[in-house]
């Protein structure tokens, strides 16, 4: 979970009470910075439901690298031999000394052999390093004989693959080991489906869509002017649909799924990733499909409100925040395009609250009171 590997890390000892992790020995944790990632090392015994034990104890090989994939192997530059020195590739990276980098292609798929409570080893993996003109049968032995022709004054060769051998990916390196995490990390995260994630799918997805966010905006504005008003704002929770069905669930899954090992997969936190889906200037792959992904979760959770023609109809743009007017004339800013969300038009917006108020049980009122406050 760490993905730099030279940064310093602490270990805090915690222990479960009261619903709450705690410092062992009482007190509270100390103050976090948002979107820390972090992993929980304990015995499966403390695991309390029998069900899930199994299920997060489980072992499985899963494909880690496929064939065609390019590996880096380092080596220290200043061993290199004159002769060899043009086939050892400069790459920013930071190392503890001046590093080279030399290519190993896979021609087999390399597979992780998950064990709870281990870390991962890998199987298989025949491998060509042009630069020597060979062809190995694993990477460890790539980066064996990598090392005694290019590093040939060592007294040892070879070493950890996992942190000698790297994967080149957005112009960053980012070793075997950090990859292997990344992936345990996703292997554990679709053992766990869906009960850690939520009471229901339903839930989920209607809390992640953007119909829960018309709603709230929706009751911001009614807090908003029964401040102004003095005022108190009695609002009622969003009304949910009748209940769940195979492609509600289906969408909601894949689009958590989608996002969250986008998430592992990346140094950033959630709220960067939110506005890279929001910018329109991003048009990765991985982004693009995260927007797909959204938008078939919205039609779901349309579809499962009964309001298959608001399903049928929705489209979203590239728009200013709703209550900004956006003339055609008007040359934007930086600042103005950073605000830019991706969203529903406010006519088709508003279709959607007036239905969502229309709904039964769902009763929006205002009483009065002398002090003005807010519950």
């Amino acid at each position: 979970m760490i993905p730099d590997a030279f940064e310093r890390t602490v270990r805090i000892p915690v222990q479960w009470i009261d619903g709450q992790w705690q410092l062992i020995g009482g007190g509270k944790l100390p103050e976090l910075k948002p979107n820390v990632c972090a992993e929980l090392f304990m015995p499966a015994i403390a695991l309390a439901i029998d069900e899930e034990r199994e299920r997060w104890t489980a072992g499985e090989t899963v494909v880690f690298l496929t064939a065609g994939t390019e590996l880096l192997a380092q080596v220290n530059r200043n061993r290199v031999p004159g002769p060899l020195k043009e086939k050892a590739l400069d790459k920013p990276h930071k190392t503890g000394h001046p590093s080279a980098y030399v290519p190993i292609k896979l021609l087999t798929d390399v597979s992780l052999s998950l064990i709870p409570g281990k870390k991962a080893g890998l199987a298989g993996g025949r491998c060509r390093v042009a630069s020597l003109d060979i062809e190995v049968g694993s990477i460890n032995e790539a980066l064996t004989r990598i090392s005694r022709e290019f590093e040939p004054d060592r007294k040892s060769f070879g070493g950890s693959v996992f942190l000698k051998v790297f994967i080149e990916r957005d112009s960053r390196l980012i070793s075997l080991d950090d990859l292997r995490d990344q992936r345990t990390n996703v292997a554990a995260l679709e053992a766990a489906r869906p009960r850690d994630r939520c009471d229901s799918w339903l839930e989920l997805s209607v809390s992640l869509s953007r119909v829960s966010d018309i709603w709230n905006a929706h009751q911001q504005q009614l807090a908003s002017d029964a401040v102004s008003q003095r005022l108190v704002a009695r609002t009622q929770a969003m009304p949910m649909p009748a209940g769940s069905n195979e492609l509600l669930e289906k969408a909601a899954s894949e689009f958590f799924d989608f996002r969250t090992k986008t998430l592992i997969h990346s140094d950033a936190g959630l709220i960067e990733l939110m506005d890279r889906f929001h910018d329109r200037i991003d048009t990765t792959e991985e982004i693009q499909k995260l927007r797909g992904l959204h938008e078939a979760m919205d039609r779901a959770v349309l579809s499962a409100y009964g309001w298959q023609d608001l399903a049928l109809s929705a489209r979203c743009e590239f728009l200013p925040p709703p209550g900004v007017k956006q003339s055609r004339f008007f040359r934007r800013s930086a600042q103005d395009e950073k605000e830019m969300r991706l969203r529903w038009p406010d006519e088709f917006g508003q279709q959607v609250l007036d239905r969502l108020i229309n709904l039964p049980d769902v009763a929006v009122d205002h009483e009065d009171r002398s002090q003005g406050e807010v519950s």
